[in-house]
């Protein structure tokens, strides 16, 4: 169990309960940028992206999607991404973190050496260059 359980790194912080580096959904639902305001209320073009986002990541056949959500500070990117996110089938798969402590992290390496791993990596906070 513990090698498939390896294999999804949003399980194993979880259950080591390691949050320095990363946070899994349920405490990323605790942040303040998430939590306020409580409704979400998405529009037709919202929508539409994460209905998109979501079929692009149950996919299987597409090794490493990526999608970059660009936008003026305050509008609601982090929250749409959230939102996007929030079915139990993509949920336990998602680990939020910001740019600057992904690059240093443990996983960051991990995940450049084990194919195996299956995660869904929210990188808030992530300039042009750090993207690229």
């Amino acid at each position: 169990m513990l090698g498939f359980a390896e294999q999804f790194p949003a399980l194993v912080v979880w259950f080591k309960n390691d949050l320095s580096q990363c946070l899994p959904y349920s405490s990323w639902a605790d942040r303040h940028d998430v939590k306020v305001p409580k409704t979400f209320i998405g529009d037709q073009q919202r929508s539409s992206w994460a209905q998109e986002t979501r079929r692009i990541l149950r996919e299987r056949s597409n090794a490493c999607p990526i999608a970059r959500v660009t936008g003026l500070s305050g509008i609601g990117k982090t929250r749409l991404v959230f939102e996007t996110l929030g079915n139990d089938d993509l949920r336990n798969l998602v680990l939020y973190v910001h740019a600057h402590q992904f690059l240093s992290s443990d996983l960051y390496n991990r995940l450049q050496i084990d194919e195996k791993l299956n995660a869904v990596l929210v990188i808030d906070e992530c300039d042009l260059q750090k993207h690229e």
